[in-house]
């Protein structure tokens, strides 16, 4: 049996406790937290709930903060010029064989035409969101894998991670699961 807990940030399969995508990649250094702040997490935090609330067509427009609203401006043009068809929404899902969990920001059908990962982004593009991206396709097995960098001024950059590299992330993402499950069995 497979839980998610959303208060911890947890997941178990059969009761044990199993690491998120986004854990293996932080306890294995692959996340340089650098540059990180608490503005820019709660910005993040916030324009991913304004996109779903979007994508679910319960946001209210008018009540939109300013500093938000061209994030979500940026998102909605990104869903229109994609015709990205949403299957599911920050959906914990688990990798029983792998033993791990994550939520994808989306996956869904892209143009009609593939199946695809989306992870949406308020900051900029950096190396390891291609093990992000490998990560989730481990859970979920997408044909296509993106990030869509969402800009303060109404913008979207779109970055596929491109099929050429797939073997090469899913690799380096697997050495990183074993890494951070080795290192958690041993401390």
């Amino acid at each position: 049996m497979n839980e998610y807990d959303p208060a911890t940030h947890t997941y178990k399969i059969n009761g044990e406790i199993v690491p998120s995508v986004t854990q293996v990649l932080n306890e294995c250094g692959v996340v340089d937290t650098t540059w990180f702040t608490e503005e820019s997490r709660t910005l993040g935090q916030h324009v991913h709930t304004a996109c779903a609330l979007f994508d679910t067509g319960d946001l209210d427009l008018p009540s939109l903060d300013p500093a938000i609203a061209p994030y979500v401006r940026a998102w909605a043009s990104f869903m229109s010029q994609a015709r990205f068809k949403i299957e599911m929404i920050e959906t914990p899902l688990f990798n029983e064989s792998l033993r791990c969990g994550g939520k994808p920001d989306r996956v869904g059908v892209w143009e009609g035409q593939f199946r695809a990962i989306v992870e949406i982004k308020t900051g900029g593009r950096r190396q390891w969101h291609c093990l992000q991206t490998a990560g989730y396709d481990d859970l979920c097995g997408a044909v296509r894998r993106f990030c869509v960098y969402l800009l303060d001024d109404g913008r979207f950059k779109v970055e596929e991670h491109e099929r050429i590299q797939y073997h090469a992330d899913h690799y380096i993402w697997r050495s990183c699961l074993s890494v951070a499950q080795w290192k958690r069995r041993h401390s």
